[in-house]
């Protein structure tokens, strides 16, 4: 049996009311959630050669760099498993750009 959407309204008159909330929420909760990490990426400041790189499901590189371990979102930089133990990382704070310096010389700039 087919109930259009204005007869489960009348019978379900909290489905008005939750629906638009539900919708601001995500208006403006995904923004602020996006520049919060965004704010994160940028303030990262690293320079060194990479001796451990792990992948996370979502192919998200966390890598060690003189002891500190540094999580790189993939909002922000495909990285596409590029980075390998001995490459070289540049990050510098304020800048979303990240230089990857292979073993064999070829430079890559993630921005």
């Amino acid at each position: 049996m087919y109930i259009s959407l204005m007869q489960a309204n009348k019978k379900h008159p909290v489905f008005l009311y939750i629906l638009p909330f539900f919708v601001l929420i995500l208006i403006i909760g995904i923004p602020l959630l996006y520049g919060h990490m965004r704010a994160e990426a940028i303030q990262l400041d690293f320079k060194g050669v990479v001796d451990s790189v792990s992948y996370s499901e979502k192919d998200e590189p966390t890598v060690s760099i003189g002891g500190k371990s540094f999580v790189l979102p993939v909002n922000f930089w495909d990285f596409n498993k590029q980075i390998e133990v001995g490459d070289s990382l540049v990050k510098h704070k304020n800048s979303l750009t990240i230089e990857i310096i292979k073993k064999n010389g070829t430079v890559i700039i993630k921005n």
